[in-house]
């Protein structure tokens, strides 16, 4: 005797919870793409102010060496 093919999801409750985990998955996905574009674009900026910084302290050095002449 063969064993019998598992049946479908047969209860509502079941069907409509499967479905909220399915959409809450979703939902987590884009939620991580977009957490992760976030993160990619703060360390672009945060590496143009160091950039930044480190041309102001360059200039405010210039001006100092400009003062003692």
């Amino acid at each position: 005797m063969r064993e019998p093919k598992e049946p479908n999801y047969s209860c509502p409750y079941l069907d409509s919870a499967i479905e909220e985990i399915e959409n809450a998955r979703k939902i987590h996905d884009s939620l991580r793409h977009w957490g992760a574009w976030w993160k990619e674009q703060a360390e672009e900026i945060e590496k143009e102010i160091e950039e930044k910084d480190k041309y102001i302290a360059q200039l405010e050095q210039e001006i100092e060496e400009l003062k003692k002449t």
